[in-house]
């Protein structure tokens, strides 16, 4: 009968879930599950079981009642009262049969033995361990090569089959116990093998063999010992395994025959063993001593009984110990390694004798704290020896090390006496441990191997075994310590430095007194401290703070107030003019409301009125705030929201990208009511800027800095910086990025003319293409028919009211894809009757399907309701089915269409031709009604064949086409052709080129995508044709057809799509189409491409809006359509380099970025501008040595690193690069500015040593606007200069001995990129935000080039599928800048983390680039791109372009840009081509140039001359300003 009972499981590993469930099947209930096992704890929990983790030693289950207790794998035992409050009975799993095995690993026992048999047993739980009853055991054979690892996974099963057995009792009651019979052996857990493992090549082979099964714990945890060969005196051989070869040489035993590697093979007292996987303790191989005939020593008998006397204690203490080494920190030494010359000696290390003695236990805690404060870990790991372990290992060195590794805890709060003891109790318990067991750390099986520490400390004279990087030594107590260095390692100077360091911290903590905060002591011997403070106390000038900022550009004014003060392309102001229009402003701002202390934005494009503005925010008292128009909109209002700005400066068309009110905007050309209102007096103290800065919270920072920070400043450039009556300054900086302080504020109070670098000069370009309505309606139901009619008239009224070139319809039959329009004469005869000016035209008439004479009159007749507005575009047919209406056509259906159209034109033009009639005879026919138009304007319709395209020139005819199967760049190839056809032919002008392109345009980039997806899948998925077009870039297809050897086209004809595939090849088709072929975005998006068909040669775009949006949709978007329109056709300004405008202007003074420094150095007309510089200023980031030693050698004049971040005041420190050494220093500290490396206990760094840069004095601003929390956290007191504060940048610096201080990096996740600080949190957080995103991480990555980039790594969240990288890197365009947009994302299953479950940053910045993710231009490669290089030049471009993109092979089309190209890269595939082809591509081509195709003519000298990439980014930055300018007349 059954009878339900409820149970208690506890234990380790997977054999408990197994019988838990089986338990629970059998209708019986589980109380509680206890275990130290995390993953049995969450599988209980996930079944709603109680889960109870055992951290004290043992269960408690309080207030729990259970029928059984059931202990599987718990290797423990129970305490006798939980057994005893099993209602009905305890029960154990044991691995081995009873009694024979009882104890622990009965397994490896067993083998040891010899037994041919073994079993498990489910036992009764009593106080006498493993002496209870039996309730079942089973028994099994052995097989001869069983090891410890595969009969533990036998006893697993074979333990619950078992089990299962047992469930029919336990139901019923009526379980039989039957008590153990025979003879009992009890293997303890501290019990080993003989010798501690020690294999005696005397015995059979088959014993040691044995031996070696029972060992062979595989990749789990050995509990016992590792086989081990002496080698003599110390050193010993570590085995993993044994196996038995069966062969017997006549050799003595224990003569190595044969060494492979780390397998050895062994002669024994009757035959050969081979030795496996063979090591040293450290772990690393054997070494050249083992050589066959090498005969191994035999142990004597008094090292045996040695061994066996202390294998108790050494197997106690290992349960110490190898907690111990799980314990092991790791421990970076922070001084500077070096590479070993030829004269440094490997076995010698250096000595170095300290004048610090040693005190015991106080040494152990002076030199762990010492290491703690320079390495910043709050846990230091020592390899640790003295006399008391020297001697518990004494005679048996060779098996236990009297080198410990103790852990100690190293706090800053910590008093020296508190350190001491603590030291004291870490060597007590050491000393109870006794010595380690050298095999230990090599048996954690599939858990890390704990290394051993690599910083030791000897004390007594103690013996230490193989030199450490780093040793402190001691003979006696009160002896002078050496320290021993590892020549290898570090250089002499470095060593020296190291000891006298640790000399003076060991001789200050010896001298302090007990309570004396460890933290508290100094790190710097004082030579070194005094340094500093003459560095940092030689700084101090005096500053006038009489004036603001602006007095002080007032005073410049009234100096000379007729002198030019500032430059814009053509045009300029003086400094009386400057000064008058921006007090006109401040006046106006200042009846606006605006008042000391208010915030006040300004967002205008680069113009005079972005200076005039920021000093007139200053005149009114106010803090300017930097509103970059070319930031994300988002961000911006942010900004204005977040700093309370009460007004902001800009034009209609920014007041209306930031959704500002009329009474929040005021334009710079506004003039004051009250000219002469006085402006109010500014404190020094008052904010004069707001520049918002990366967050680490995801949102920016603003910082506030004063009027008394930025004169300081100024002092500190006026000592810096040279300049003379003929200097002349090019301001290239945003107002975003607050160097652009100096560049404006700085020199225009000093008198230096400023010129504001401008992209593009004033001469333009011609205007864009013309654009037109496209109808090609897809749909075969009658619901909306009259609706998708409606489109065509009210979008053919919108087009004749607002500019647009023609409205197009097709002839399509039969076919769902265009089948709305069979008759485009019919429908242009409609599109007549109510429009006036637009032109209507055929796209196209299939000419095969018609006479040449009806075409005739019905397009006259059109020509006449339309006045002369008509245009035809022919084609031979695409759809066979159409045929069905001539199908005697088909076949010559190309040559009929050409013929058709010389028909056609003679008939137009008013001949008489003759056709055959009803009797065969011919008869002449003379078309009515006689058209408007002399001539008719005819296309030809071609799709990919070049053919067609010069066809159509030779005829003159215009072309209509797509990009459909084609990118732009064949387009443009295919134009070529055409134009150069019809030049041959003699026909005049050059033919217009119409280019259909599905389109949707709306204001809101991902609305509008989403808007657009869906419709567009049906659109295409009423065309197989098109979907084709795609399908040899879609994954299902590529896959199939890698596996089947066919092309992915010959797949998708063969095999069909589930429905799944389908639509994922839908979704891939419209990313693609989306992407590279069609206008569905912003306008600015959007303006991009149209620009770039401009510049392949297309000379109208025809949109194709009706592709299944709804129709009211649709209409009420054609107006951002138009302002697409309107933004194209407005004239194109030409580029215009940085190294054009110093040469033009004849500029003497220059501050960038070491990224922009490096495109000028690459370009001839950038090195001749450098050449000509009073002063070059480089920062913003780290100034590589190779660039600087390239400046130093253009520059004739000053060459200044800069160093400093925006919370103290754009610059701190400058270094004057008169000469290059071995490294770029930061520089010394400007005016009023110390500069501290601290440790993260807050001391000062001794020289070499990282540690985090502070900065104090007089240019640390007020902080973060409305952030205490984190000003608390970043300015800190500085404790010798009361009431100022310290800011920490979180750099990462050393200072070297002779004062100089070196960037090492950052030491949060802030990295500076181009220039820019970005906060890697502020990314990570806006990507983490995005559907489907689980976890994101961002890292900065280094190029070929040595730019920084940033890679994002995200994982899917659960239960949703992996978010597409594409959609990721333009969801993060939408709300973050361009720079703070990851190059690549990559989805990944999970991150990498570290041991305490944090991601582990280090391991993914190792790991390869991602394989997957977005490019920076993302496109499928298109077949031309993927086009294999035709020639040996294409090849040699082609393998540059691999080499320093880090890609596997580039098509001969592809666009480096788009494969992740940027500036820096592009640098180095110019030098790379001169140094293989012998010449030199100058750096406007590297831009203009951005296909290997382009680059290999130009080489030849027939390259492509239309601009590219240049251009295109061009384009962008005027499409915003045209769309602010739109906004505004809207």
């Amino acid at each position: 009968m059954f009878k339900p009972s409820c149970a208690v499981f506890v234990g380790d590993g997977t054999l408990l879930i197994r019988c838990a469930q089986a338990y629970r099947s059998e209708g019986h209930q589980i109380a509680a599950v206890a275990s130290a096992d995390p993953a049995i704890l969450e599988w209980a929990r996930q079944q709603g079981i109680t889960a109870e983790a055992i951290t004290g030693g043992a269960p408690r289950l309080e207030g729990i009642a259970f029928d059984h207790l059931f202990s599987v794998a718990w290797l423990h035992v129970l305490p006798e009262d939980l057994v005893r409050r099993a209602g009905k009975l305890a029960l154990n799993f044991h691995d081995g049969p009873l009694p024979r095995y009882a104890g622990l690993n009965a397994t490896a026992w067993a083998l040891m033995a010899g037994e041919r048999q073994h079993g498990v047993t489910w036992h009764e739980m009593t106080a006498k361990v493993d002496e209870g009853r039996i309730a079942c055991q089973t028994l099994f054979e052995l097989s001869p090569d069983e090891t410890a690892f595969s009969l533990n996974a036998r006893c697993y099963e074979a333990g619950f089959q078992a089990f299962c057995s047992l469930l029919p009792g336990i139901a019923s009651g009526d379980l039989a116990l039957q008590p153990q019979q025979g003879e009992r052996s009890y293997f303890g857990r501290h019990h080993r093998p003989p010798e501690l493992a020690t294999l005696d090549f005397s015995r059979p082979s088959a014993e040691l063999h044995a031996l070696g099964r029972g060992l062979a714990f595989g990749n789990y945890a050995n509990p016992l010992a590792l086989c081990k060969v002496w080698l003599g005196g110390d050193e010993l051989l570590l085995v993993r395994g044994t196996r038995l070869p069966g062969t017997r040489t006549a050799a003595t035993p224990g003569t190595v025959l044969d060494v492979q590697g780390d397998r050895l093979r062994v002669a024994t007292a009757d035959g050969d063993l081979v030795l496996e996987g063979c090591c040293r303790p450290d772990g690393s191989a054997p070494g050249a001593e083992l050589r066959p005939g090498l005969v191994l020593p035999a142990l004597d008998a008094s090292r045996r009984q040695q061994l066996n006397e202390r294998a108790p204690r050494l197997a106690r203490g290992e349960v110490f110990w190898r907690e111990a080494l799980a314990q092991v920190r790791p421990l970076q030494l922070p001084y500077p390694l070096h590479t070993p010359s030829t004269e440094d000696r490997a076995d010698a290390p250096r000595v170095l004798r300290l004048e610090a003695v040693d005190r015991g236990p106080a040494t152990l805690a002076a030199f762990a704290a010492w290491l703690a404060a320079l390495s910043g870990q709050d846990q230091v790991s020592l390899a640790y020896a003295d006399a008391a372990l020297a001697d518990a290992s004494l005679g048996i060195e060779a098996w236990a090390s009297a080198r410990v590794p103790v852990t100690l805890a190293a706090q800053p709060a910590a008093t020296v006496a508190q350190a001491c003891a603590s030291a004291e109790s870490v060597l007590a318990q050491a000393r109870q441990a006794g010595p380690l067991t050298r095999d230990l750390r090599l048996r954690a099986g599939a858990q890390p191997q704990a290394q051993l520490p690599s910083v030791g400390l000897s004390l007594g004279g103690a013996g230490t075994g193989s030199p450490l990087l780093l040793e402190l030594r001691a003979g006696q107590p009160g002896q002078p310590l050496e320290l021993h260095v590892d020549a290898r390692a570090f250089s002499n100077p470095v060593a020296q430095l190291m000891a006298r360091h640790l000399d003076a911290w060991l001789q200050a903590f010896a001298r302090a007194d007990g309570s004396v905060r460890v933290g508290d002591l100094g790190l710097l011997p004082p030579h070194e401290a005094a340094q500093v403070d003459a560095s940092n106390d030689g700084t101090a000038v005096a500053v006038d703070l009489s004036q603001p900022v602006h007095g002080q550009i007032v005073q410049a004014a009234a100096a000379k107030p007729d002198a030019e003060a500032l430059r814009w392309d053509d045009q300029a102001l003086t400094r009386g003019e400057l000064h008058a229009r921006s007090d006109a402003l401040a006046r106006v701002l200042g009846e606006r409301g605006v008042r000391p202390g208010d915030a006040v934005g300004v967002c205008l494009e680069r113009s005079l009125d972005l200076v005039v503005s920021v000093l007139a925010i200053l005149k009114a008292g106010a803090a300017y705030l930097p509103l970059d128009p070319e930031y994300p909109r988002e961000r911006l209002r942010y900004m204005v929201a977040d700093s309370a700005t009460r007004l902001v400066v800009c034009r209609a068309e920014q007041a209306a990208m930031l959704d500002l009110p009329p009474a929040q905007a005021v334009s710079p050309d506004a003039a004051p009511a009250s000219p002469g209102t006085p402006l109010p007096a500014v404190r020094a103290d008052s904010t004069a800027y707001l520049i918002y800065t990366s967050g680490s919270t995801g949102q920016p920072k603003g910082v506030m800095v004063t009027h008394a920070n930025v004169l300081n400043f100024f002092a500190g450039m006026d000592r810096r910086v040279p300049r003379d009556e003929g200097s002349r300054w090019l301001a290239v900086t945003s107002l975003s990025f607050d160097i652009s302080v100096l560049e404006l504020l700085w020199t225009l109070s000093r008198g230096v003319p400023v010129v504001l670098y401008s992209s593009a000069s004033a001469q333009a370009q011609a205007s864009g293409p013309d654009f037109s309505l496209f109808y090609f309606s897809s749909d075969e139901s009658a619901a909306d028919t009259a609706d998708r009619y409606r489109l065509l008239m009210e979008g053919a009224r919108f087009a004749d009211e607002n500019g647009f070139a023609a409205v197009w319809t097709p002839e399509r039959h039969f076919h769902a894809f265009g089948g709305l329009y069979p008759n485009p004469m019919v429908a242009s005869a409609a599109i007549a009757a109510i429009t006036r000016r637009v032109q209507i035209r055929a796209g196209s008439c299939v000419l095969p399907l018609h006479h040449p004479a009806r075409v005739a009159e019905d397009w006259s007749l059109v020509d006449n309701l339309s006045r002369g507005r008509v245009g035809v575009s022919f084609a031979a047919g695409w759809q066979p089915n159409d045929f069905v209406l001539a199908p005697q056509n088909f076949a010559n259906r190309k040559q009929l269409m050409l013929d058709g159209i010389d028909t056609v034109r003679r008939l137009w033009s008013g001949e008489t031709v003759e056709f055959p009639g009803h009797d065969g005879k011919p008869v002449a026919v003379r078309t009515l009604p006689r058209p408007v138009q002399r001539q008719l304007p005819m296309w030809l319709t071609a799709a990919s064949n070049p053919e067609t395209f010069q066809q159509a020139g030779e005829k003159g005819c215009n072309v209509l086409t797509h990009l459909l199967g084609q990118t732009v760049e064949d387009v443009a190839q295919k134009v070529a052709v055409y134009r150069e056809a019809w030049r041959k032919a003699g026909h005049s002008g050059q033919g217009q080129v119409t280019l259909m392109l599905h389109t949707f345009v709306g204001p809101d980039e991902e609305q509008v995508r989403e808007i657009a997806r869906g419709p567009m899948k049906t659109y295409l998925r009423s065309s197989v044709d098109l979907i084709r077009q795609a399908a040899w870039s879609f994954p299902t297809f590529v896959q199939r057809g890698a596996a089947a050897g066919r092309t992915p086209l010959e797949v998708m004809q063969e095999q069909p799509l589930t429905d799944a595939e389908m639509d994922a090849l839908l979704d891939h088709a419209f990313s693609r189409y989306w992407n590279t072929s069609a206008l569905i975005g912003t306008p600015e998006r959007c303006l991009a491409m149209v620009q770039k068909l401009q510049d392949a040669g297309v000379n109208e775009i025809a949109c194709l809006i009706d592709f299944g949006i709804a129709t009211d949709t649709v209409l009420s978007q054609l107006h951002d359509l138009r302002r697409l329109m309107q933004l194209a056709q407005q004239p194109r300004r030409a580029p215009m380099s940085v190294a054009t405008q110093l040469a033009r202007h004849g500029i003497t003074h220059l501050q960038c970025t070491p990224s922009m420094a490096t495109m000028l150095v690459a370009d001839a007309e950038g090195r001749a501008g450098l050449s000509k510089l009073s002063a070059l200023l480089v920062g913003g980031e780290a100034l590589p040595l190779p660039l600087a030693t390239q400046l130093r050698e253009l520059v004739p004049g000053k060459l200044l690193n800069m160093y400093g971040p925006t919370e103290t005041t754009v610059w701190s420190s400058c270094a004057d690069l008169a000469q290059i050494g071995e490294l770029v220093p930061l520089g010394e500290p400007i005016a009023n500015t110390r500069l501290h490396v601290r440790n993260a206990w807050g001391q000062e760094c001794p020289a070499l040593v990282p540690g985090e840069l502070l900065i104090g004095g007089d240019g640390v601003t007020r902080g973060y606007l409305n952030r205490p929390e984190l000003n608390a956290e970043r300015f800190i007191a500085d404790e010798r200069h009361p009431g100022q504060r310290l800011y920490r940048t979180g750099d990462l610096v050393r200072r070297h001995p002779d004062g100089r201080l070196e960037f090492l990096g950052r030491l949060d996740h802030q990295v500076k990129i181009r220039g820019h600080r970005i906060e890697l949190g502020e990314i990570e957080n806006t990507l983490a935000s995005q559907p489907g995103v689980r976890e994101a991480v961002v890292i900065a990555r280094q190029d070929t080039a040595g730019e920084a980039f940033l890679v994002g790594y995200v994982t899917a969240a659960a239960g949703q599928p992996a978010p597409d990288a594409d959609t990721l890197r333009r969801a993060l365009a939408e709300r973050l800048p361009d720079i703070m947009v990851p190059r690549l994302i990559s989805v990944r299953a999970s991150f990498p983390l570290t041991p305490n479950g944090k991601i582990d940053r280090k391991a993914l910045a190792q790991a390869a680039a991602p394989a997957t993710g977005a490019p920076a231009a993302p496109a499928a490669p298109t077949p031309a791109a993927s086009a294999a290089p035709h020639d040996p030049l294409e090849q040699t471009v082609a393998g540059i372009w691999c080499q320093v993109l880090g890609l596997p092979e580039v098509g001969r089309e592809s666009n480096f840009f788009d494969l992740g190209g940027h500036s820096l890269l592009v640098i180095q595939v110019q030098r790379r081509l001169k140094e293989a082809v012998g010449q030199e591509v100058s750096i406007t081509d590297m831009f203009r140039l951005t296909t290997v195709a382009a680059i290999a003519g130009h080489l030849r000298g027939g390259g492509d001359t239309r601009d590219t990439a240049v251009n295109e980014g061009l384009s962008r930055a005027q499409a915003r300003r045209a769309l602010r300018s739109q906004a505004r007349t809207a």
